[in-house]
């Protein structure tokens, strides 16, 4: 903001306030860009234990291609944030000022009301409620957005798969054919043969994950007929 708005206010002339406003929006959309880019920088730091510079980098590399849906889920999330905020701080506000003894005359001179102790403790007290609410439920959305990323972007849904032992998702063993994964130990039913091959329950996209290549389609056919076989 700096940067945008100190040329013009170092001109100091009717030029200068014009450079100034230019300068003011340029800055906001820039300031708005990093931080949708650099959103998903916390749970990069956390969860993959970079350092600072790193886990800025990830986040910019996770949200590249998908800013626009970025911006719309934390448009939403920081939406519903402000309307539980405001709805959950009316109560507090009106226990504060009947515990004030402020009269609703007094809201109306010019100097405003004079608010003492009790109206800060208690105003307090709702801000403590307030953040213990809210901060866990958008700390909860960035994680959620930034796993999200992850499956969409690096398939971290198989690899979730394989960490937890699921069976038919252990890629690395190579099977009869040389197909990986088709050496897994199967059960008899349609539904076994399935959970054998992880890329069948999901509906991304194309282009979001990596295909199978022909063999392993050809394989996935004709595991599937044969289980389903009595």
């Amino acid at each position: 903001m700096a940067i945008g708005i100190g040329p013009g206010l170092l001109m100091g002339s009717g030029g200068g306030a014009a450079l100034a406003a230019l300068g003011f929006l340029a800055a906001c959309a820039v300031i708005l860009w990093l931080q949708v880019s650099l959103a998903l920088a916390a749970p990069a730091l956390m969860l993959e234990r970079q350092g600072i510079i790193a886990a800025l980098r990830r986040s910019a590399k996770l949200v590249r291609g998908a800013w626009w849906r970025t911006f719309g889920i934390l448009a939403l999330t920081y939406l519903i944030v402000f309307l539980l905020s405001f709805l959950v701080s009316i109560p507090f506000t009106a226990i504060a000022v009947i515990a004030d003894g402020v009269s609703l005359s007094e809201f109306f001179e010019s100097g405003g009301p004079s608010f003492g102790w009790p109206f800060l403790i208690v105003t307090g007290i709702g801000e403590v409620i307030v953040s213990t609410l809210l901060y866990p439920f958008v700390a909860g959305v960035m994680a959620l957005l930034y796993v999200d990323q992850r499956i969409r972007r690096e398939a971290l849904d198989l690899d979730l798969a394989r960490a937890t032992g699921l069976p038919g998702h252990d890629t690395d063993t190579p099977g009869a054919d040389g197909v990986p994964g088709a050496g897994a130990p199967q059960q008899h039913g349609r539904s076994s043969a399935r959970a054998t091959y992880p890329w069948t329950l999901h509906g991304f996209r194309p282009g979001r994950r990596p295909r199978p290549s022909c063999p392993s389609r050809c394989t996935t056919r004709t595991i599937r007929t044969s289980s389903s076989a009595p």
